[in-house]
């Protein structure tokens, strides 16, 4: 029913990581830390708060055949980030 692959706009010639980040879940670290605390008291709320997800995210410089440019944010776990590792230059 729907196409899950990723498909640029224009033809990409060469990408180049700019930057990335990474920050722990607040949704998640909530919940781990209330369930800790729930089983295993404030050590445990302590412990499940510490093991949130991380959310990562990397930042490229897409260059294209045509010779433009645009910088974008895409999330690591994410289709668009597969296909921009494809054409990075090393």
């Amino acid at each position: 029913m729907f196409d899950l692959t990723y498909n640029p706009r224009k033809p990409i010639l060469k990408t180049l990581i700019i930057g990335s980040d990474s920050r722990k879940s607040a949704s998640s670290g909530i919940k781990k830390g209330f369930v800790g605390g729930l089983l295993f008291g404030p050590i445990g709320a302590i412990g499940g708060a510490l093991s949130a997800k991380n959310k990562t995210c990397t930042t490229f410089l897409i260059i294209y055949k045509d010779k433009t440019r645009e910088t974008v944010t895409v999330k690591n776990d994410g289709a668009e980030f597969k296909e921009y590792i494809k054409y990075l230059e090393v």
